[in-house]
């Protein structure tokens, strides 16, 4: 609370005026972030033609507000709150979370029918993607000793590879 204090040049006792404590104040930090990322990615879809096309443009988008804030996905992602804590505030929950989600699901829905498959594994391909974008995220955000090429390459060739393992997930069902 005080580094948070110091940085918004406030004393901490402020923040608790506002807060009732680390936990409430990183939620409210994770939702507003959230809320970054989601006007970020609905931004970049805007005049995409196709659904994949909005696909790709999404997940291009999300690479780029990561890479731009490492900061924030290691706020988001790496932040060390115990279970309890998190299982009390539900931030799986939080509507902004869930419209990150929901947006996800719904572009990987109107692949499926772009390509003509059908429904039955497009929560798959969401955990898919998701596990997808979150490796290529935290190799390239904080594996910063391993020799790296080229990194547009290799950004390039992974938005391609999950989009590829969407397709082939969701043709699976049909």
């Amino acid at each position: 609370m005080r580094a948070v204090a110091g940085r918004v040049g406030a004393s901490p006792m402020l923040l608790y005026h506002y807060f009732a404590d680390k936990t409430e104040l990183i939620v409210a930090l994770w939702d507003d972030i959230l809320k970054e990322l989601l006007q970020q990615i609905s931004s970049s879809v805007v005049g995409a033609a196709t659904a994949r096309q909005r696909l790709r443009a999404s997940i291009e988008a999300y690479f780029s507000y990561w890479e731009q804030h490492p900061e924030n996905f290691k706020l988001v992602f790496l932040t060390d709150l115990s279970a309890s804590k998190l299982a009390k505030i539900g931030f799986e929950q939080s509507d902004e979370y869930q419209q990150v989600v929901q947006l996800a699901i719904s572009q990987i829905r109107d692949f499926a029918a772009e390509i003509g498959a059908g429904e039955q594994n497009v929560i798959l391909a969401k955990d898919l993607r998701a596990s997808m974008v979150a490796g290529y995220l935290h190799s390239r955000l904080f594996n910063i000793r391993y020799p790296w090429g080229d990194l547009d390459a290799l950004r390039a060739a992974t938005v391609g590879a999950i989009i590829d393992t969407i397709e082939k997930t969701l043709l699976a069902a049909t």
